[in-house]
């Protein structure tokens, strides 16, 4: 119900509107390709992101805690809260043996009532923090999933505690990964306003990525980076300068993957279309003007300011491709 009613309150908003919108199961077309790409998304959130997150982010949380005095200190507080569990969990076995058949009840509707919207609306994009609701229930169900494997209590609250621990320090490389993609997005905000007297119009910026850094596991927008859209980079440099951008507007152009741009986007991103062109390094984090120069029809060779060529930029069959010259033929 409180989805409804925020969707609904901002549903001339064009980010939300889509998300208000109803779709009912009454087609093929939602059995055929609705569905099965909506339950694609969930599972990939719920199965392989949790795993990857679980996983992967204990191992690096456990490397990343031991470059600092901070980091171990959280490591032997995440030991010291599995302690606790540990000791009040036996405390809480046979109340519960009672209610185990209740328990999964709840855990499974618990669990699947956070989905349900995702079922009817016209735009079901899942993220990884679309997961999170769903914990409650997922708690419940292994909780009482545990129950059932083991009657001993003290397995049972090794098991609590082992869990609640490796979950925390997980959780420091998620934490981690946030605060390092926030240092590199204020990097790029800064050598862009620093820039910005000499920027005007539509200014293509090569070289900024969704994911510049290393994560857990890159789904949809988890822990992405400002440069995943214009939008979002548009709204950090607002936030950061404290005032509307009036001469110029950045747009972040991807350099790795199959192709920066393919049909949908070709519009916004073909380099004919912007008045400058940049290039932002990421190893030094420092940011350049380059020279295109266009030697056909939607082919560029881009050179830097001292007249080296940097690479070329062309289109074929609707796709853009980057290819950066080897440095022996510059």
């Amino acid at each position: 119900m409180l989805y409804f009613v925020f969707t609904g309150m901002h549903a001339s908003n064009g980010a939300l509107g889509s998300r208000i919108k109803l779709l009912l199961p009454n087609t093929m077309w939602y059995f055929d390709t609705f569905l099965p790409d909506l339950l694609r998304q969930i599972g990939a959130a719920f199965l392989k992101g949790g795993t990857r997150t679980l996983f992967v982010g204990f191992a690096r949380g456990v490397s990343s805690c031991f470059t600092s005095l901070g980091g171990v200190l959280c490591l032997i507080g995440a030991a010291a809260v599995g302690g606790g569990v540990y000791l009040a969990v036996p405390h809480s076995m046979e109340k519960n043996t009672g209610q185990r058949a209740g328990v999964w009840v709840w855990g499974i509707l618990l669990f699947l009532a956070p989905l349900a919207p995702y079922f009817v609306i016209e735009n079901p994009w899942f993220s990884l923090r679309a997961t999170v609701p769903s914990f409650v229930g997922a708690g419940l169900l292994i909780d009482a999933a545990l129950r059932l494997i083991t009657r001993r209590e003290r397995i049972f609250a090794i098991v609590c505690a082992s869990l609640t621990a490796i979950c925390l320090v997980a959780g420091f490389s998620e934490v981690s990964d946030y605060h390092r993609m926030g240092e590199y997005d204020n990097a790029l905000s800064a050598q862009i306003r620093a820039n910005a007297d000499q920027m005007s119009g539509r200014v293509g910026i090569l070289g900024v990525e969704e994911r510049p850094l290393a994560g857990n596991y890159g789904y949809h927008e988890h822990v992405a980076s400002v440069g995943s859209s214009d939008w979002a980079l548009y709204g950090k440099l607002v936030a950061d300068g404290k005032a509307e951008l009036t001469h110029y507007y950045p747009v972040p152009l991807a350099l790795e993957g199959f192709s920066y741009y393919v049909e949908w986007n070709r519009e916004s991103k073909r380099i004919s279309g912007f008045e400058q062109i940049w290039l932002w390094n990421p190893r030094d984090m420092t940011l350049v003007r380059m020279n295109p120069i266009e030697s056909a029809p939607e082919d560029y060779l881009i050179y830097d300011p001292s007249g080296t060529l940097w690479g070329r930029i062309f289109e074929e069959n609707g796709y853009r491709y980057v290819s950066v010259a080897d440095p022996e033929e510059k």
